[in-house]
């Protein structure tokens, strides 16, 4: 199909002349439009963007107050314990080497579970602790003994020896008991 244009010359001119005129008005209203919004977005950005970052400035000026608050507060930390050094070593000094409540109970519950009565009990300043009683059998003595030298103490057994009394025949023990000390493998 053939296409005629009646329209004299020039007007087919104004008419394309108006064509192109639009097509590049509406493009630059588009670009200008796009143009805008962004300006106004990256203001915006911007503007928070610095916000942020006064937010961020201000935290930093506050974590270094508490930074060097720290290092004053690890310095007098540091200076308390050189003050309280000879105070902890006279402490050791004066502190039995084991937990005397604990050992009392250990013995204590051991010769209330069978037939062992004690005779003498010792504490010393080495941590060792002699013990002697007596005991109605080898078996009962055994028990006991087992009872009293678990962790964290050892028991060593020093001598024994068969008694009468009142016609009841008894084993005389003697014992040692404590902490285990580096030499005993433990």
């Amino acid at each position: 199909m053939i296409r005629i244009n009646l329209l004299p010359p020039e007007e087919r001119a104004s008419i394309k002349a108006i064509n192109v005129v639009t097509i590049v008005a509406v493009f630059g209203i588009i670009i200008g439009f796009a143009m805008t919004f962004t300006g106004i977005y990256l203001h915006m950005e911007l503007r928070s963007t610095r916000e942020q970052m006064e937010g961020y400035k201000e935290t930093m000026a506050s974590i270094s107050q508490f930074r060097s608050a720290i290092n004053q507060l690890e310095k007098d930390i540091k200076a308390w314990e050189n003050l309280l050094a000879p105070l902890e070593s006279q402490l050791r000094q004066m502190e039995p080497p084991i937990n005397l409540y604990h050992l009392l109970q250990r013995v204590a519950l051991s010769t209330q579970k069978g037939h062992v009565w004690l005779r003498d009990l010792t504490l010393s300043r080495t941590g060792a602790v002699p013990i002697s009683g007596y005991a109605t059998s080898l078996t009962e003595l055994d028990r006991f003994l087992a009872a009293v030298g678990r962790d964290p103490y050892r028991v060593q057994m020093g001598s024994l020896s068969w008694e009468e009394q009142s016609g009841v025949r008894l084993a005389y023990f003697l014992a040692q008991m404590g902490l285990p000390t580096e030499g005993d493998g433990k």
